[in-house]
């Protein structure tokens, strides 16, 4: 195995990257929807948009594959940075000299091919790769992988772009990248308890002093329990990971969405009003009505109760205690018998 060289501008590199701060945040669907994009464009089990590191390469999104990140040196995207302007293009791992005993090869996830194409910020320098991984070795031409550079020009637009949350943003820049980790769900690489109290002052500051309304919606799922019970805890833990997707894909791109505790899901709408946060929570309950998740196990049915509620603009109040509204709203939804929305006004 050969360990990734450094590029030559690795310390610029390295302060480019750190000011994204992106490295340790929760899953976005913005760039959610990009891997599956380049998943499905190139009809292959994995694809990832990964940030290297100073020692790992961290994927702020990844299809396919139940990791946050590896190591640098055995990274295949610690190679893909050498050349900011080409794609690495791997047809078969097994026979190149740099990934041939590779653990990423000779274990799992057994890459056989891999492409990646370089990913940068707005002053040129390298921050990681969009990259699509296969199990098999693949014979494409050069021209049949361009679409990956388009790809890989739509995220750096994400990279570049504001985040469209402006609680998020405040957080996350009052933060320390440890201090990130630990308001991270390990499991479902959401935000967690700790983490939407956080942002929950955050929104009630918005609120108070720009005058900008909040809406809360306390989500609880029927059945993942049971798929702990019924099958492992693995399966249940891949089931979390898909509703924390699907809901991501329900909401906008300003609303921010953790897991509260166990089954229960939350999500903060911010600056917009009752309206916006009754579509989302019909678009959530029809989500989960219509469509099942998929497990190791196979398909499995999960309901969807909602409890929601909405506070105005008020620069004189401080509001209600977080999530007691929403958390009255959703017991009396339980009490109906659940898979239904209940609001608090």
């Amino acid at each position: 195995m050969r360990e990734p060289p450094r590029p030559t501008d690795e310390a610029l590199r390295l302060q480019a990257l750190c000011a994204t701060n992106l490295v340790d945040t929760p899953i976005e669907e913005r760039f959610e929807r990009l891997t599956r994009l380049a998943q499905q464009m190139f009809s292959v089990p994995i694809a990832a948009i990964s940030l290297v590191t100073e020692k790992r390469q961290w994927f702020k999104s990844i299809q396919g594959l139940d990791v946050q990140e590896t190591s640098r040196d055995i990274s295949f995207c610690g190679h893909a940075i050498l050349n900011p302007e080409e794609l690495l293009v791997v047809r078969d791992a097994r026979l190149d000299s740099r990934f041939e005993d590779n653990p990423l090869v000779t274990a799992d996830p057994k890459i056989r091919f891999y492409a990646g194409c370089p990913v940068k910020s707005s002053d040129g320098l390298t921050l990681g790769t969009i990259c699509i991984i296969d199990r098999v070795p693949r014979d494409l031409a050069s021209e049949d992988l361009w679409p990956l550079k388009d790809i890989a020009a739509l995220v750096e637009t994400e990279l570049h772009r504001e985040r469209a949350s402006a609680v998020q943003d405040q957080l996350i820049a009052s933060l320390s990248q440890e201090g990130r980790v630990e308001l991270i769900d390990p499991v479902t690489r959401l935000w967690n308890r700790s983490g939407m109290e956080r942002l929950f002052k955050h929104a009630q500051a918005l609120r108070v002093h720009k005058q900008l309304p909040v809406g809360e919606m306390l989500i609880k799922f029927d059945g993942l329990d049971d798929i702990a019970g019924r099958y492992s805890d693995r399966a249940r833990d891949e089931a979390l990971r898909h509703v924390a997707r699907r809901l991501l894909n329900c909401c906008r791109n300003q609303d921010v969405v953790g897991r509260w505790d166990g089954s229960t899901f939350m999500m903060l709408i911010e600056a917009g009003d009752r309206q916006s946060l009754e579509e989302i929570a019909d678009r959530v309950l029809t989500r989960f009505r219509e469509q099942k998740i998929n497990t190791e196990v196979g398909e499995v049915g999960i309901n969807a109760t909602l409890g929601l509620a909405f506070h105005e603009a008020a620069p004189d109040d401080e509001g209600a205690p977080f999530c007691e509204a929403a958390a009255n709203a959703l017991a009396r939804g339980v009490e109906r018998g659940g898979n239904c929305i209940e609001q608090a006004w």
